[in-house]
C-alpha cells in the first residue's frame, strides 16, 4: 500500500508520495478522528484511474457539502495518477482517495474548525469480488445519504446485523422503499423491466450507477417497493470497486433461480465497452 498526501486550503495542491508509517503520523487529530471528512474509491486498470474526473467531480462536491474547502481538481488528479503510476502497486488494484478537515483547532470537535484539509490518496491491491452474493434487509437509511461521508458507522452496523442473520450485504429500507445496499446502489430485475431507486436524497447515487443509466442497458430509476424483491428475477448490486455483483437471495429466500441472470451480464459487458477490466481480479492476484 502507497500513500498520497497534499495539505492546504484553498492553496491546496502541493503534495508528495510517503512512506506509509510517516502517512500515518500526519493523519493524527486530523478530521479522520471525527468523521469530518468524504471519500471516493475508483478501480485502477493498467495504471489508468477508471473515469477519474466522475470521482473527483463527486469528491469536490461531497467535500463542499459538508464545508470542506474542495481541493482543486488538477491537484485530486495528479494524486490519483501518481499513486497509479507507483510500481510497488499492480497495474490493476484500487485507489482511495479521501479529503478530511486538517488538524482541528483548540476546543475540537465542538469548537473552531480548521479551515485547511488534507487530501489522502491511497493505493491497495485488488481483491477478486465474490461471484454473488446473499442479502438481507435491513430497516434504516444512511445519513447523510447524499455524501460519501467517511463516518460510515450506520453502514457497518447494517452489514453486521445482516452478516449475523446468515447474509454477506445490508439492503436498506425505509417506510416501505428499497433504497440501496449498505455500500453499493441495487437494481431490481422484474415484470418492469430493470430499475433501480431513484436518488430523491435518500441514498448516494454512485459512479457505476451513473454510468449504467447513461448505457443502452434498459435501467430507469424509480420509486422501488421492498416488496418488489420477492417477485424479482434478479437483485444486482453496482460499486465502483466490485463492478456488478449479483444477489442469489434475500432474507433467505431465493431470487429467481438463484443464479446471475441476464441483465447482470448485459451490464458487465457495458462497462467492459468503458474499458473495464473482464477479470477483476483473477483470484489470489
Amino acid at each position: 500500500m502507497r500513500t498520497m498526501m497534499w495539505v492546504g486550503g484553498t492553496r491546496l495542491g502541493h503534495g508528495e508520495l510517503l512512506p506509509d508509517e510517516l502517512a500515518g503520523v500526519e493523519l493524527v487529530g486530523s478530521g479522520l478522528q471525527l468523521g469530518d471528512g468524504v471519500f471516493t474509491t475508483l478501480r485502477v486498470a493498467g495504471r489508468l484511474p477508471l473515469d477519474l474526473s466522475v470521482h473527483v467531480e463527486r469528491l469536490r462536491r461531497d467535500a463542499a457539502r459538508v464545508g470542506l474547502d474542495p481541493p482543486p481538481p488538477e491537484a485530486v488528479e495528479a494524486a490519483a495518477h501518481a499513486l497509479a503510476e507507483q510500481t510497488s502497486l499492480p497495474p490493476d488494484h484500487v485507489l482511495r482517495l479521501t479529503v478530511v478537515r486538517a488538524a482541528p483547532l483548540p476546543g475540537a470537535p465542538f469548537g473552531e474548525r480548521s479551515d485547511h484539509v488534507l487530501l489522502l490518496g491511497v493505493g491497495m491491491p485488488a481483491v477478486a469480488p465474490p461471484a454473488t452474493l446473499r442479502a438481507a434487509v435491513v430497516l434504516g437509511a444512511r445519513r447523510p445519504a447524499e455524501v460519501k461521508s467517511i463516518s460510515w458507522a450506520w453502514s457497518a452496523s447494517a452489514t453486521a446485523e445482516a452478516r449475523d442473520r446468515g447474509a454477506d450485504v445490508a439492503l436498506l429500507v425505509e417506510d416501505g422503499q428499497l433504497l440501496e445496499a449498505a455500500a453499493a446502489n441495487v437494481v431490481v430485475v422484474g415484470p418492469d423491466g430493470a430499475v433501480t431507486p431513484t436518488a430523491d436524497g435518500r441514498l448516494l447515487s454512485g459512479t457505476t450507477r451513473a454510468t449504467l443509466l447513461d448505457a443502452d442497458v434498459g435501467l430507469r430509476p424509480t420509486l422501488v417497493a421492498a416488496s418488489s424483491l420477492r417477485d424479482a428475477t434478479e437483485v444486482v448490486l453496482l460499486s465502483a470497486v466490485s463492478g456488478v455483483v449479483p444477489v442469489v437471495s434475500v432474507d433467505g429466500r431465493p431470487v429467481g433461480d438463484s443464479t446471475p441472470g441476464p441483465w447482470a451480464s448485459t451490464a458487465r459487458a457495458a462497462l467492459e465497452a468503458r474499458g473495464w477490466p473482464a477479470d477483476w481480479p483473477a483470484e489470489g492476484a
